[in-house]
């Protein structure tokens, strides 16, 4: 019997393996298929899905036009760099499912004993493999299935988190902006007030202490506008950091001087409880956990009762001393292994695997409840900063501008002073200061609906779980 006939079972099933190719960019695009659909917007992996020069392209032609969140949006799907970071997670989680599912690498020993006289050494070849992986092996390519399913919903979240941030810091940024406009212009009607205030206190018309707080005005307005545009710059930082911009491409973008207006319809689901439960990745991604843990469960069963089962073949050649009998003759014959279980029984492993189970059903029961409830709390902030905004539109600016008209009027005839007249005019920016809030406050509630409709929780902590570490944290168990 030839030592080649003995292991060709094995070597063979060991070249069959090594054939296996790792599907990364058929991995990325049904990922990023479900994550652009959930933002309607365009996902690009440089050099994977698209040239590197035409997503730089791309935004370079965005950046050369005033944005609007839309477009900042589309900036930082483009050319965040740690969402590109995800995405070779997702091809190394690719990878990883691709790995879990090859059988295990067979043993092999070749051990050459010699004689003190010297000769023909004596040959011990043998080869083994883990029987027990290879039975196992089809959960474990399940397992793999589920786990790369997770790391798929881990990115579809990681789009929807980094298009509801940059949403809402962009919706901030321009509300900044045209606040701080105001503050200006409110800023030189105090003055004016002030200087007025100085005017008539040398001419004895005027006390102290009325001019003090006039003074007051101005220099608390001061504050109030250098404290505007700290937030204004700051506002824009944190916009380059989510679009991933620098140097000159990080000063010379411009964006659209004025909030979006109310839109005529508010567009909110009828039912905001059974559309966050349908889209949730946060459910789907619980969903897998859970069978994650059965499946584990399952795996812990089996490698309780046989820990490790080796099976294999070995050969043996007895060399000799003598020219003609060189070669021997060849002994080869099957051999069988396996761990005894005298110590550790498996009984931890599974109760731990049914604990983790148990953990991942209680972790989806409880996760049901915060979606319902951040449903019914995103969809009643939409509507209380809808009914305000209208307020402030239809009710109050009306009135504070007909009150300035009107002491207007009124200066004009002598009938009153120009502190009145000034106050009036301050009230005035007062309530378009009040519109621009609501309406900032509109968009950032229809925002935060928005991410929860695509998939994800709000960012409110107290509407979101305990999920752990972030995806490709170290603290994350290897089954997740």
């Amino acid at each position: 019997m030839r030592l080649a006939g003995a292991f060709a079972g094995a070597l063979a099933l060991t070249a069959a393996a090594g054939c296996a190719t790792v599907p990364v960019e058929r991995t990325f695009d049904e990922a990023a298929a479900d994550a652009a659909g959930r933002v309607g917007a365009r996902l690009e992996w440089a050099d994977v899905s698209a040239p590197a020069a035409d997503v730089e392209a791309a935004v370079v032609e965005l950046l050369a036009r005033p944005l609007d969140a839309d477009g900042a949006v589309q900036v930082a799907l483009l050319h965040n760099r740690r969402l590109q970071a995800a995405y070779a997670e997702l091809g190394r989680a690719a990878a990883a499912a691709t790995g879990a599912g090859l059988p295990p690498n067979p043993f092999l020993e070749v051990v050459a004993r010699f004689r003190d006289g010297g000769g023909t050494p004596r040959l011990e070849i043998s080869i083994v493999e883990e029987i027990v992986d290879l039975f196992l092996l089809p959960a474990r390519r399940r397992l793999a299935a589920v786990e790369l399913a997770r790391a798929k919903v881990d990115l579809a979240a990681g789009v929807v988190d980094l298009v509801a941030e940059t949403r809402t810091a962009f919706l901030r940024y321009q509300a900044e902006r045209q606040l701080l406009a105001l503050d200006r212009h409110a800023l030189l009607s105090v003055e004016a007030a002030w200087e007025m205030a100085g005017h008539l206190r040398e001419a004895g018309n005027l006390s102290e202490l009325d001019l003090l707080a006039e003074r007051d005005l101005y220099e608390g307005m001061r504050l109030e506008v250098s404290r505007r545009e700290l937030a204004v710059a700051d506002l824009r930082e944190s916009l380059n950091q989510r679009m991933g911009l620098w140097g000159e491409a990080a000063t010379a973008w411009t964006a659209g001087e004025r909030l979006p207006d109310l839109p005529a319809a508010d567009g909110s689901p009828g039912d905001p409880e059974t559309a966050a439960l349908d889209r949730s990745l946060d459910l789907a991604a619980a969903l897998l956990d859970l069978e994650a843990a059965a499946r584990r469960l399952g795996i812990a069963d089996v490698t309780a009762v046989f820990p490790e089962v080796e099976v294999g073949a070995e050969g043996e050649r007895e060399g000799e001393d003598t020219p003609s009998d060189a070669d021997g003759e060849w002994w080869v014959g099957p051999s069988v292994g396996f761990r005894l279980p005298v110590f550790d029984a498996g009984r931890a492993r599974r109760v731990g695997a049914r604990m983790e189970l148990r953990r991942e059903w209680d972790r989806l029961a409880a996760l049901g409840v915060e979606l319902r409830a951040a449903a019914r709390r995103s969809a009643a902030r939409v509507d209380f900063a809808r009914a305000h905004a209208l307020h402030v539109r239809d009710v109050l600016l009306p009135v504070r501008t007909a009150v300035t008209e009107q002491t207007q009027l009124h200066y004009n005839a002598m009938f009153l002073g120009v502190f009145r007249l000034l106050d009036a005019k301050r009230r005035e920016i007062g309530a378009a200061r009040a519109w621009v809030e609501a309406l900032r406050d509109y968009w950032l509630a229809r925002a935060e609906l928005d991410r929860l409709l695509a998939g994800r929780l709000p960012a409110d902590p107290g509407a979101r779980r305990d999920a752990g570490p972030a995806p490709g944290d170290p603290g994350r168990g290897e089954g997740h």
